[in-house]
């Protein structure tokens, strides 16, 4: 991706670009790339500003693996291998599959010895990740030092992963979701997930969220969502250049409804693309509308440094005082410390 970037600052003007304003974005592990590369010394000056769409998690992305934790992989894996350090040189006729197999094998060990959770999962367990080595990645992603100066965008999906379940049973949950409960079975099931804290966080999620239903209380995402509010509040306490934080709430009104907005649904409304997705996000006046807005702030942000479209509010800054979250959903809004609460009494129920 450097040599990409270096390539870009020697020969983008001849396809007309402009080397002194280059931006960079991704998605999911996407996301977590840019983060790498805006503390990377080796990026420096190769691009301007990042956007980061859902791309973190408490171990990958918010934190990455330490030097400590990855030569433990790297002695394990030898170990594995029937090697040391004396026979090292051996890895080079190691067949690939076994090598593949000592490294995964290496990755959990490591995992469960440092008790560190895996991405996207609840079990202890490692995934191959840039190292905070103090050279190529002197330190944390966004803290005090390389991304000062760049302006970034973040935020992510309201259920990213929660909705995955109905998804993937799509020939049953599209007659059986949400949309089709009784009062009765939304509040047992509400009860199963959240226990005594319940209403709390049904009040709660009604109050950040007032266009919801009671059952969309059910899929409130905190594995992504908490680590980009954290990246967030960690780039504002900078006091450098500015981030905008938003939400993407959309909730695609096919297959009964089952699809919500899932982890990449906002990918084709970003691309100005959304016919190639309709059957999972809808592709009518309201979609076609926010396909619109959020493009065009995207398209703005890269080209200026700040996120606006026609349609939407004045795009403020996130700070830790403001707490400004841009909302895209059927009608964008501007929302100042929405989720706070919320996001305490879940995290809260789920420890329990």
């Amino acid at each position: 991706m450097i040599d990409a970037l270096t390539w870009i600052q020697k020969n983008i003007r001849a396809f007309g670009g402009n080397p002194q304003n280059v931006t960079i974005f991704g998605e999911s592990g996407g996301g977590a790339k840019v983060l790498t590369l805006m503390d990377t010394p080796r990026a420096k000056g190769l691009f301007e500003k990042g956007i980061v769409e859902s791309g973190a998690t408490e171990t990958m992305g918010e934190t990455f693996m330490t030097s400590e934790v990855s030569r433990r992989v790297a002695e394990l894996t030898l170990k594995n291998l029937g090697l040391d350090a004396s026979t090292v040189e051996k890895l080079q006729t190691v067949p690939y599959a076994d090598l593949v197999a000592a490294s995964d094998k290496a990755l959990q060990q490591a995992g469960e010895e440092f008790k560190i959770v895996r991405p996207l999962s609840t079990e202890y367990g490692l995934m191959w990740e840039p190292v905070v080595d103090g050279s190529f990645l002197p330190e944390q992603p966004v803290r005090m030092t390389g991304s000062r100066d760049m302006p970034l965008l973040i935020g992510n999906n309201r259920t990213e992963w929660e909705s995955f379940p109905e998804i993937m049973n799509a020939a049953r949950s599209q007659y059986d979701n949400k949309n089709t409960w009784s009062d009765t079975e939304i509040d047992k099931k509400l009860t199963e997930k959240y226990g005594a804290r319940k209403d709390a966080i049904v009040q709660e999620f009604l109050k950040a969220y007032p266009d919801k239903k009671k059952a969309d209380a059910l899929y409130i995402d905190t594995m992504i969502r908490l680590p980009m509010k954290h990246l967030a509040e960690n780039k504002a306490s900078q006091h450098g250049a500015p981030v905008y934080s938003y939400m993407f709430t959309w909730d695609a009104p096919v297959m009964g409804g089952v699809f919500m907005s899932y982890h990449t649904a906002e990918i084709p409304f970003v691309f100005h693309n959304i016919e190639a997705g309709a059957n999972h996000i809808g592709a009518g006046r309201d979609a076609k509308k926010l396909e619109t807005e959020m493009s065009q702030a995207w398209f703005n942000f890269a080209r200026t440094g700040t996120p606006s479209a026609k349609g939407l509010p004045k795009w403020e800054p996130f700070t830790e005082e403001s707490g400004a979250v841009m909302i895209f959903d059927q009608q964008p809004r501007l929302v100042h410390h929405h989720d706070d609460k919320l996001l305490e009494l879940v995290t809260a129920a789920r420890k329990k």
